[in-house]
């Protein structure tokens, strides 16, 4: 009995050291065959075969033959170990490793950070080289929107084929070592329901890196070059006028000045060259930066949901916010996210403190250009899917900076200050057309009432103003204006006693003269047709009320010649 025991803890002994040979073995294997140890992103071409034909023409043609067989065999390369990390046998090996949470959690590592030189050199080689038969990005680099938006789209390129090649290691390798038991014959299948559901756990508890933490340092090394790349677009359209020679000698102040909203002069102020070059730019630059936050809100949508279908996919519940803002690339859209919407924001509001200014450039009131500029950025807005993937209470959710990217901000900003230079009706139809374009573009019901009643009380302002004007035409037209003037200016010298007939302009004659040619006018009024009312219910309201004035006149005028013997003061002023 104790002989038998003993030769059973020798056999165990043996086994197990033969086992851990057997891992050390598997663990060698998998860095050796992946070429763990050796891949770097060192020797990445930083400039395009086309940038150096600009430079020198004679070594243009064997620069770009290097680079372009650089590419290849970097293209080699990157599909041999995108086939060999999609593997069966590396897959099941990295599945066996699982039961060495050591030898497993070092090659996740290793593997994380072979994958982050490989796609960091694959986004380089994009925006100088081309990548995959693709033009160099930053050959694009003179139009922001598509400059922005074809690095983003060869990003989250990137990170779904990332997500799809983690998924295959963290996740699928779990179940591929069940599907063996299940193929023996043993009780995998019902195993297998609940591998995956708990592969996550199982690395966080040996020590692993999850799915999630794979993918992010993966794509990690694009964050850096990409958001520096984003934050120079963005301070380009949306250059504030505090940053003006800020920080620097007076060539970095002149480099930051290249574009955007901003001045040339003395402590950033503007100059008439800046102002002519803002009343022709301002609009497009406002909609291109509008038009780069909603490429942005789009991306964050995509990543966070390749984000959570990697983590559901794992087995794992629902992932957080803060999950999902765990990712490089999430968090690096986010900044630029937030740095755009600010940029836009500042840039709105001088632009709206600069109205005057640029109107007096563009020949154009403030009305009229607040109408295209909203306009501009509404029609932009509706083009975007990132504004309309998920609510405005969704995008902004525990961002107050995203705020300034809602319809309420660009019309409060613009409108509102456009409305203190409302002088004429046309001017207030001009704002009306914006605020239609905003409701169009999703501007809240209360918001939009709020902006008519305004509206409506100027345009009311405005046509009584015209109206006054237009009153005074008519009298003019049916003789009552010399007698009405001269009213008034004896009412100024009116001395105790004096006859009316005596005041120069209101003799017998004058007087039967100009009701004579008033009472001739009834037959055809003389009546003004307000043409530059647009809005028929306020058109008819100035008519109505210019009658009536003109009535009213009469009235007075017919008083005080009636009481002129009794009591002078009664005289209309």
């Amino acid at each position: 009995s104790q002989m038998g025991l003993t030769s059973a803890l020798r056999m165990m002994e043996s086994l197990s050291t033969r086992q851990e040979g057997a891992y050390e073995r598997l663990y060698h294997f998998l860095t050796h065959y992946l070429d763990l140890h050796s891949r770097s992103v060192s020797n990445v071409p930083t400039r395009s075969g086309v940038g150096a034909a600009q430079q020198q023409s004679q070594t243009s043609q064997s620069q770009s033959r290097i680079n372009s067989s650089s590419n290849s065999n970097h293209l080699l390369e990157d599909d041999a170990l995108d086939s060999a990390l999609r593997h069966p046998f590396v897959v099941r090996s990295l599945s066996v490793l699982r039961h060495k949470p050591a030898y497993h959690a070092h090659t996740l590592e290793l593997i994380a950070v072979s994958r982050r030189a490989l796609v960091t050199r694959k986004f380089l080689l994009a925006l100088t080289s081309g990548y995959d038969g693709t033009p160099p990005i930053e050959m694009g680099a003179h139009d922001p929107v598509q400059y922005v938006g074809d690095m983003l789209a060869f990003v989250f390129r990137v990170e779904s084929e990332e997500a799809d090649l983690v998924w295959g290691l963290v996740a699928d390798s779990n179940s591929s070592l069940d599907g063996v038991g299940e193929k023996d014959g043993g009780e995998g299948g019902e195993e297998d329901a609940n591998a995956t559901d708990e592969a996550d756990n199982d690395n966080a508890m040996d020590g692993s890196m999850s799915s999630t933490a794979v993918l992010s340092h993966a794509t990690s090394g694009i964050s850096r070059p990409l958001k520096s790349r984003v934050f120079q677009v963005i301070s380009s359209l949306a250059r504030h006028p505090d940053e003006s020679f800020a920080a620097g000698g007076e060539e970095d102040g002149a480099a930051a000045n290249d574009g955007g909203i901003g001045g040339h002069g003395p402590d950033g102020t503007f100059t008439a060259h800046d102002l002519d070059e803002e009343a022709g730019s301002a609009r497009t630059h406002l909609a291109q930066l509008y038009e780069i936050c909603g490429l942005l809100l789009y991306y964050r949508s995509a990543f966070h949901k390749t984000v959570a279908r990697l983590v559901q996919g794992s087995g794992a519940a629902a992932p957080s916010e803060d999950d999902l803002d765990d990712d490089a690339l999430s968090r690096c859209i986010q900044e630029c996210l937030d740095e755009a919407s600010v940029g836009f924001g500042a840039s709105l509001r001088v632009y709206a403190a600069l109205l005057p200014n640029i109107a007096s450039l563009s020949n154009e009131s403030e009305a009229a250009l607040v109408q295209g500029t909203v306009a501009r950025i509404c029609e932009v807005r509706m083009g975007s899917p990132g504004f309309f993937s998920a609510s405005d209470e969704e995008n902004h959710a525990g961002h107050t900076n995203l705020k300034s990217l809602s319809v309420e901000f660009v019309v409060d900003s613009t409108v509102g200050a456009a409305l203190s230079h409302c002088d004429r009706l046309d001017d207030a139809v001009a704002l009306r057309n914006a605020v239609v374009s905003a409701k169009k573009a999703g501007l809240e019901s209360s918001v939009a009432a709020k902006w008519d009643k305004a509206l409506s009380d100027q345009e009311r302002t405005l046509a009584d103003s015209l109206i006054d004007g237009e009153t005074r035409h008519v009298l003019e037209s049916v003789g009552l204006a010399p007698v009405v003037d001269a009213l008034r200016d004896m009412e100024a010298v009116y001395v105790e006693g004096q006859m009316i007939a005596s005041h120069p302009g209101l003799g017998p004659a004058d007087v039967r003269s100009a009701l004579k040619d008033f009472y001739d006018s009834l037959y055809s009024p003389p009546m003004p047709p307000f043409d530059q009312i647009r809005d028929p219910v306020l058109r008819k309201y100035a008519r109505g009320k210019t009658a009536e004035n003109v009535v009213e006149v009469y009235a007075k005028i017919y008083e005080a010649l009636e009481a002129t013997a009794v009591d002078m003061t009664t005289y209309p002023a």
